[in-house]
């Protein structure tokens, strides 16, 4: 075990396999030709949907490892994509700009009538107006990067900071701050009576700032950090379209729908799609021929126009991207529309439909109209990842089926750096792969999971490991026996496993406490209920920052088998 864990682990797996696929893997592994790793070609899913399975869990689960040795400057592979999103959402908005409103051929009756079609789909949903008190009530920070601050920054920083906005957002920031008599308190100390303006609200920037975060071996994922007033008010329309989908059956809080639909697609004849670039080819004449203009008007406010790439600002062709809060709620909205839309053409108005972002499940008979509405609109269909007529695997939202058998393979994303919690996942991934198939897969994981065991050894010297029986969580390591452990009536049985800790932060500055006392006000439910003392909190607990874990003890009842 001289290398990583990982790569250890995935030689062990290749070799108790003993397919070709596996094999094939296995050679590139003792040659320490990593790249090729990442190269590789899917398994075929012309096979039994036990091989496939094995095979595909190979395949999959040192794809995304960021600990792959390939050469491959993944920055710049995510740039040339962001800058070839970009070209392409230049050409959808010349294409529609020249369709739409200049004088083309005839012969268009077929475009326009399905343009009109997702349009009263975007209608139904959103309404002609947007109630902006309503809206904006659901203002909301997230622990994002935004344009002048790191991942992680506290909401107190956010909130008693100069915070940054576009000039565009300016009047709706200005709106939001003076509506909120405790967040004025907490920028200026006073608390105001009366009407009341602040005079210099928040520094004007001209739009996002372009970073990249680790997406897979190949490439990474690119990311626009937006203003912070911007991100604060993108979070209220971006849950006001959830909130309004939720009505049309599309749930964005649960993936289950998509999941259980993967899972008919093959007796169902259901189609499963995913997108290329799904979020950075929102160009901006779809937003604004698709939307309510009064709401198209709203979005464009709130978005940035521009972005900084490596010091240079780029004016956008797309209307929004990974970073923008309401840009996961924007393409699913529109992308449930062109569903709806292509199964109304083909006359199945109450066909099954899912939705969840640019995850897409339509039936089989609306698959080619869909199609062809998404590339009228500039988006591309991955070819790897859809599946419709004739195809026995289909996927979406994270779950795999093959045959109706569940698949899913196992992904390990990050680099165990000595890590005993995260080899705790890493070995309870393999082992719940392995339950979902007890009679072929357990003797091909049963190597693997007593080498990472082993190996923990190595890390955790103090008293036993940490176990757990089979259940949800990473507590420990799952096991199988569990009867021996020492049992308390009432309480069940005693493990020695790992509890994640966040430690209480004493908050004494008055700025900072003024700063969660506003917040509290507004998002009850976010934070612990402080102190209060003639009005104002005194020595408020902060659950912000990160936590540790530690080992300790643990009383866990039996599980219902």
């Amino acid at each position: 075990m001289s290398d990583h864990i990982e790569l250890s682990v995935m030689k062990a797996l290749c070799k108790r396999a003993n397919t070709q696929y596996s094999r094939t893997l296995l050679s590139h592994l003792v040659k320490g030709d990593q790249k090729q790793l990442v190269l590789i070609d899917k398994p075929s899913v012309i096979s039994s949907s036990r091989e496939f399975a094995v095979n595909y869990m190979l395949y999959s689960l040192l794809r995304k490892w960021t600990g792959l040795e390939t050469g491959i400057d993944t920055r710049s592979a995510a740039l040339s994509s962001w800058l070839a999103a970009e070209s392409k959402c230049r050409e959808t908005n010349g294409r529609l700009t020249r369709l739409l409103f200049c004088s083309e051929p005839q012969g268009n009756e077929k475009t326009f009538r399905r343009i009109s079609a997702i349009k009263r789909k975007i209608e139904e949903v959103l309404g002609n107006q947007p109630n902006f008190v309503k809206t904006f009530e659901s203002c909301r920070w997230s622990n994002g990067a935004t344009f002048d601050m790191r991942r992680g920054s506290t909401i107190a920083q956010k909130i008693s900071s100069d915070r940054t906005v576009t000039r565009e957002a300016l009047p709706l920031a200005i709106a939001v701050l003076e509506a909120d008599p405790h967040w004025i308190e907490a920028i200026t100390g006073y608390f105001p009576v009366g009407p009341t303006s602040l005079i210099r609200p928040c520094k004007i920037v001209k739009g996002s700032r372009f970073l990249t975060v680790p997406k897979d071996a190949k490439t990474d994922r690119c990311i626009a950090a937006e203003p912070t007033m911007n991100t604060f008010m993108q979070q209220a329309v971006g849950r006001e379209i959830r909130r309004r989908l939720k009505r049309f059956g599309v749930d964005l809080d649960d993936q289950s729908l998509n999941q259980n639909l993967a899972f008919e697609a093959l007796v169902e004849d259901l189609a499963t799609l995913d997108l290329s670039m799904a979020s950075d080819t929102i160009s901006k004449a779809v937003i604004w021929n698709l939307l309510p203009p009064a709401w198209a008007n709203l979005l464009e406010q709130l978005r940035s126009a521009w972005t900084r790439v490596d010091g240079k600002w780029v004016y956008l062709e797309k209307f929004s991207s990974m970073g923008n809060s309401f840009t996961f709620e924007l393409e699913s909205l529109v992308f449930w529309a062109v569903a709806k839309a292509s199964c109304d053409e083909v006359g199945l108005p109450q066909g099954k439909v899912g939705v969840y972002g640019d995850d897409l499940i339509v039936p089989q008979a609306a698959d080619d109209v869909l199609r062809e509405m998404l590339d009228l609109l500039g988006f591309t269909v991955n070819a790897e990842k859809s599946f419709g007529s004739g195809s026995v695997f289909f996927e979406s939202c994270g779950k795999h089926y093959h045959n109706l058998e569940d698949v899913t393979p196992v992904y390990q994303k990050t680099l165990i750096r000595r890590s005993g919690p995260e080899l705790v996942r890493f070995h309870n991934r393999l082992w719940r792969w392995a339950a979902r198939d007890r009679v072929g897969r357990v003797k091909l994981v049963v190597d693997s999971l007593n080498m990472i065991r082993k190996y923990a050894e190595t890390i955790i010297t103090k008293g036993e490991l940490p176990y757990q029986p089979p259940m949800e969580g990473d507590f420990g390591f799952i096991i199988d026996k569990y009867d021996d452990r020492p049992y308390k009536r009432s309480y069940g049985r005693r493990y020695r496993v790992y509890q994640y800790t966040v430690p209480l932060q004493i908050v004494d500055d008055d700025l900072q406490n003024l700063s969660y006392y506003s917040y509290r006000l507004r998002v009850s439910h976010r934070l612990t209920v402080p102190s209060f003392l003639n009005g104002h909190p005194k020595g408020y607990y902060s659950k912000e920052g990160k936590g540790f874990y530690r080992l300790s003890n643990k009383y866990i009842e039996d599980p219902v088998l």
